[in-house]
């Protein structure tokens, strides 16, 4: 009869190594960057969402007269900003 092995569990978000100070540099620029008025190009990504939160975007930007879109990048920039 044939034991099984006990697998060890890691952790899936195993914290990743100290951010170094160029790295933080970069983080804290792209932050002021962020919050000026000026918009860079954007670039194209693809990300798969719930149909759920796709439609709730969209009816919600249309209530504000704005493209669901610019919800996402708001909400982003949101999030970006509360970071420690």
């Amino acid at each position: 009869m044939k034991t099984k092995k006990s697998r060890s569990l890691k952790p899936k978000n195993k914290p990743k190594s100290k951010i170094q100070p160029i790295q933080a540099l970069q983080f804290l620029e792209d932050l002021r960057l962020l919050n000026s008025n000026i918009d860079g190009p954007k670039k194209m990504i693809s990300i798969r969402l719930p149909e759920k939160i796709i439609q709730s975007l969209k009816t919600k930007a249309a209530y504000e007269n704005k493209k669901y879109q610019s919800l996402i990048i708001e909400a982003i920039k949101e999030y970006l900003n509360k970071q420690p």
